[in-house]
């Protein structure tokens, strides 16, 4: 049955690998980057909002005290959003996200 269940897994696996040619990243790379200014509001209209998303992910707990109630905290923050500079036609570079 543990054979069976590998060959089934390989098979169902094989069409949804892929590598992507480095020279069409490259080019995307250079192409998109090439006039790209981070000090530059991320939107085409300049008087809207921008959306941030912000995460924050909690790793782990390093102190807990209940007697002087306090907590000690790892954790990271991550944050998003959507620059309008930054976009590309994905059929001119061999269909290639990044």
């Amino acid at each position: 049955m543990s054979a069976i269940f590998k060959i089934v897994l390989v098979i169902l696996t094989l069409d949804k690998t892929n590598g992507q040619d480095i020279s069409n990243v490259k080019q995307l790379y250079t192409d998109v980057f090439a006039n790209h200014q981070k000090e530059v509001f991320p939107k085409v209209d300049q008087n809207t909002p921008l959306k941030i998303s912000m995460t924050m992910y909690l790793m782990t707990i390093t102190k807990f005290d209940e007697v002087d109630e306090t907590i000690v905290i790892l954790g990271g923050l991550g944050c998003s959003w959507n620059d309008a500079g930054i976009s590309w036609d994905p059929t001119s570079y061999g269909n290639k996200i990044i």
